[in-house]
């Protein structure tokens, strides 16, 4: 299985989780697929998104989810899945 190095914060009611962790390909090409991501807009509320998921099922982030935003570490991949490169000040 091919991970895919990811980047993420998210903002719980209590806490907020900042890191990276390693991702299943299969999970990017899904959220991909299924969920684009618009370039430089962080996330609000409640989602489905797949490697959201698997970073809160990874953290066991329990509690009520009020911002996030997560993308690949390496460039190439985030222009494959993104397609965009995430900028060092956009970090």
């Amino acid at each position: 299985m091919n991970l895919i190095q990811t980047n993420y914060r998210v903002v719980g009611q209590e806490k907020t989780y900042e890191g990276s962790c390693a991702v299943p390909e299969s999970v990017w090409r899904h959220s991909s697929d299924e969920f684009p991501q618009e370039p430089f807009i962080p996330k609000i509320g409640i989602c489905q998104d797949p490697v959201l998921s698997h970073i809160t099922d990874e953290l066991k982030i329990r509690e009520r989810i009020l911002l996030y935003d997560f993308y690949p570490t390496d460039k190439d991949d985030q222009l494959l899945y993104l397609g965009y490169e995430v900028l060092e000040e956009d970090e």
